[in-house]
């Protein structure tokens, strides 16, 4: 039998995974059962098969998972065929990248009020992710010039989740135009 990857190299960033296709083909005989390995050279990665041992000339799924904290840089990924007294291999080869960093976005629903002196309006403030996973976004408002005042609940949300922006006007506050940043 013969045995081979594809695709034959993967970039996994940390904390992620990947899969390839191993695939087996008879060569020679009739199709046996070929039972299937896989080791990580140097140690970090791990790498899982699914089926563990396939009827030649099928296919298993190759997994490699890479912990948030495994060092970056690059592996390879060795998986060994045995059918009777036949061994062949095939490599597959791993860069492992840097986590990207943690980003989001912020917008606001409705983006424009108009507040009567005395009463108060709200906008709905949401966050998403935008790479990496959903961290915690600590939320803060001013107004410009200073007249309403703005509050917001809560004042921190796990990204992706949103807060109510509540826009008060006091009876006193000057008509025109204010800007809330959050």
């Amino acid at each position: 039998f013969s045995i081979s990857a594809n695709p034959t190299s993967l970039s996994i960033a940390q904390g992620s995974s990947a899969t390839a296709t191993i695939s087996t083909a008879v060569t020679s005989g009739s199709a046996g059962t070929v039972n299937l390995t896989a080791s990580v050279s140097p140690s970090g990665p791990t790498a899982s098969l699914n089926p563990t041992s396939v009827t030649a000339g099928n296919s298993s799924t190759l997994t490699v998972s890479v912990g948030a904290s495994v060092p970056t840089g690059s592996y390879t990924v060795t998986v060994t065929g045995v059918e009777g007294s036949a061994t062949h291999n095939t490599t597959v080869g791993v860069t492992v990248t840097s986590a990207p960093a943690n980003d989001f976005s912020i917008s606001a629903n409705p983006t424009s009020l108009s507040i009567a002196q005395g009463g108060n309006g709200n906008s709905t403030i949401s966050t998403a992710v935008t790479s990496g996973s959903a961290g915690t976004v600590n939320l803060t408002a001013s107004v410009s010039p200073s007249g309403p005042t703005a509050s917001l609940n809560p004042t921190s949300v796990t990204a992706g989740n949103s807060s109510t922006l509540t826009v008060s006007v006091g009876a006193s506050v000057a008509t025109g135009s204010y800007t809330v940043t959050v």
